[in-house]
C-alpha cells in the first residue's frame, strides 16, 4: 500500500474526514447515520444491492426513539468508487470479515485508520493478515440496532451506549485521536481506554454464554434463564471462558460473569439475540468467533472445555440441516 499524496494526507474541507464503513448491515449503518449527520464524508459498502440502491435513491431511514429521518450517504457495493480513507470501520459479520478486508485494500493505505468492533473474538487476527498491525484498533461496543428492511435501520440502544477502544499496538497515537474525535463529535461516546481485551472478553462471556444457548431451544433471553438446566449449561460455559481468558492475559472472576450474564437475561427478558434470529432465519451464525474460538484457544492451552466444544458442535449442526429440520406436524 502506497502513501496517500500530499494533498490527500491533510483533512477535508470544513475539517471533515473521510469514512468507509465496509459491512452495511444494523451497527454499520448506525455508526454511518451518526456520522453523515454531522457533515462527515461517509460510503457505506455492502453486497446487498437492493439496500444500497435504496440508500442511495432515498436515504438511509434511521429510526431512534420512535422517530424517523432520512439521512443522505453515499452507498456502493464496489469499493473502486469510494477512494482512499481517513477511517475504515469492518462491519461485517465474522464469516465475512476475511473478504470483507482484502476487498477494501484499495480504500486503505498506511495512514487510514481500520477500526472492527465486531463481535467475538479473532476478527483482529484476521484484519492484521492484510493491515499493519498498528493501524488496527479493536474494541466493544453497547449501542444497538436492527435492520428493518432495505435501506431501512432502528436504533435499540444509543443514549446510553458506549464503545471502548484501543489501538492492537499500544499507546494510540494522532491520526487514531483524531478520528476518535470525528466519532465523538458526531454523537458517538467513544472512549479510548487501554482494558478494551478485558471487556471483549466480558462480552464475550454474555454472547458465549446466553446469546448461542438461547438459539438452541429458540428462546428470549428470560424464557431461556428461568430453566433451572440453563442456569447449570450458562455457569459451565462462562466458567471454561474464564479459564481460557486467564491463558489470555485477562483475568476475570467466574462467579462474577456468571452473575452478570443471568442479571443482564432478567433484565432483557423479551429480548431475542443475534444467533437466536440467524437460526430461526435459516442463516450461518457467528459461532466460530464465539464458543468455537474458545474451542480454539482452549486446545491451543491444553484445557478441556465440553461446554462450549458441545454447544458449537450442535450450533453447527444446526446451520448445515437447515432444510432436513422437521417441523411440528399438526397431526401429531
Amino acid at each position: 500500500m502506497k502513501h496517500r499524496h500530499e494533498n490527500e494526507q491533510q483533512v477535508h474541507a470544513g475539517g471533515t474526514m473521510k469514512f468507509g464503513i465496509v459491512g452495511a448491515g444494523a451497527m454499520g449503518c448506525l455508526f454511518g447515520s451518526f456520522l453523515a449527520k454531522q457533515g462527515e464524508e461517509v460510503w457505506l459498502v455492502d453486497v446487498w444491492k437492493e439496500h444500497v440502491e435504496l440508500i442511495n435513491e432515498k436515504g438511509l431511514s434511521v429510526m431512534i426513539e420512535g422517530k424517523s429521518e432520512r439521512i443522505p450517504i453515499q452507498a456502493t457495493t464496489n469499493t473502486h468508487d469510494v477512494g482512499r480513507c481517513d477511517a475504515v470501520i469492518i462491519a461485517t459479520k465474522f464469516r465475512h470479515t476475511r473478504d470483507a478486508v482484502r476487498n477494501a485494500l484499495n480504500i486503505i493505505d498506511e495512514e487510514t485508520v481500520v477500526i472492527t468492533l465486531q463481535n467475538g473474538i479473532g476478527n483482529v487476527e484476521t484484519i492484521s493478515e492484510f493491515v499493519n498491525k498498528d493501524q488496527i484498533v479493536f474494541g466493544v461496543t453497547t449501542l444497538g440496532s436492527v435492520v428493518k428492511g432495505p435501506g431501512h435501520i432502528e436504533a435499540t440502544v444509543t443514549k446510553v451506549g458506549q464503545t471502548y477502544l484501543w489501538s492492537v499496538t499500544g499507546e494510540p497515537g494522532k491520526r487514531v485521536k483524531s478520528v476518535i474525535d470525528a466519532c465523538n463529535r458526531a454523537g458517538l461516546d467513544f472512549s479510548l481506554t487501554p482494558d478494551v481485551k478485558e471487556r471483549i472478553w466480558r462480552k464475550l462471556c454474555l454472547n458465549a454464554g446466553l446469546s448461542v444457548p438461547c438459539a438452541i431451544p429458540r428462546l428470549e433471553c428470560g424464557d431461556y434463564i428461568e430453566q433451572p438446566h440453563s442456569l447449570e449449561l450458562t455457569r459451565g460455559l462462562v466458567q471454561e471462558i474464564v479459564a481460557v481468558a486467564e491463558h489470555e492475559g485477562v483475568n476475570l472472576d467466574p462467579e462474577e460473569m456468571y452473575e452478570n450474564v443471568v442479571n443482564l437475561a432478567r433484565q432483557s427478558p423479551n429480548h431475542r439475540t443475534s444467533i437466536l434470529m440467524d437460526v430461526v432465519n435459516h442463516r450461518k451464525t457467528e459461532i466460530d468467533c464465539l464458543n468455537g474460538a474458545v474451542v480454539s484457544r482452549a486446545r491451543k492451552y491444553g484445557i478441556k472445555v465440553p461446554f462450549n466444544s458441545v454447544i458449537s458442535n450442535i450450533i453447527r449442526i444446526t446451520e448445515d440441516t437447515y432444510d432436513k429440520s422437521i417441523r411440528r406436524d399438526p397431526n401429531g
